[in-house]
């Protein structure tokens, strides 16, 4: 495992930056002229770091975040562009991928916060979802544009469900919809909203604050009985990929794809 100075170095890229400020670990996607969206690599390097996290004790908060106006804006569909070319199994492969990563941060036995002041769209709205708490400024915006681009919200679909509950997620999954952050806060859907990205991290080191007066066993248990009581089956990755590479490769999905490359609107009648 080595140290954990070795494992914040060995983890930090260009794209991808770690920050240590005991007892807080922050994590920043920095791939702002793709609105940090998450490509194969990011998302591997992610997953490892979350398998590997729990073995720090020294770690008592973790926030995610995309920077200044920046969060997640999901996948990024120029590489799955790509990965189309090369077939069903390699959409497969990647989008288990994601949702592994979206599983090991939910099961995270330390805290987890998301800072969004941007786009937190499809993939990047489940990286919010998976998160204990998120905060958010009125930059924020939310949805599951999956449907308009001729596929399914797929993985993060179960964490999406335990955030919004079945009313607000039929709403927003069925219309494809974007929500900002105000009605992203009336809806409950997220713990707070902030004026501005310096106010944003304020609150988030208060709650990190707040977490270290508490005593890190009974937060991990605390956080298990959570889990129980809002439970998602592991099992479900591997037919969710399965689902979403089926649809991905379909006539719709390759409209959808096709038509955002092409900066048009998809003509769902031709496909």
């Amino acid at each position: 495992m080595g140290t954990f100075h070795d494992f914040i170095s060995k983890n930090s890229n260009k794209e991808l930056s770690l920050e240590w400020l005991p007892p807080t670990l922050t994590i920043q996607l920095n791939r702002p002229k793709r609105k940090n969206a998450l490509n194969g690599d990011t998302i591997k390097k992610l997953k490892n770091i979350f398998y590997s996290i729990q073995a720090f004790a020294e770690i008592k908060s973790i926030i995610i975040e995309g920077g200044e106006k920046q969060f997640c804006a999901g996948a990024d569909l120029q590489e799955i562009s790509e990965i189309k070319k090369s077939g069903s199994k390699a959409i497969y492969e990647n989008n288990k991928n994601f949702g592994e990563l979206l599983h090991s941060i939910y099961n995270c036995p330390i805290p987890t916060i998301a800072l969004v002041d941007g786009p937190a769209l499809g993939g990047g709205m489940g990286l919010a979802c998976v998160c204990d708490f998120i905060l958010c400024t009125p930059n924020a915006s939310f949805g599951m544009p999956e449907p308009r681009l001729g596929i399914i919200a797929g993985q993060i679909f179960p964490y999406v469900f335990n955030k919004l509950g079945l009313i607000r997620t039929q709403e927003m999954a069925l219309q494809g919809l974007k929500i900002n952050g105000e009605l992203a806060i009336e809806w409950q859907f997220i713990n707070s909203i902030h004026d501005d990205y310096t106010s944003l991290k304020a609150a988030a080191e208060s709650i990190c604050l707040n977490i270290l007066q508490c005593a890190p066993i009974a937060i991990q248990n605390t956080k298990k009985l959570i889990q129980t009581a809002a439970p998602i089956n592991a099992m479900s990755i591997d037919t969710i990929a399965k689902t979403l590479a089926h649809a991905t490769l379909s006539e719709e999905g390759l409209e959808g794809n096709t038509a955002f490359m092409e900066k048009r609107k998809p003509n769902w009648t031709k496909a």
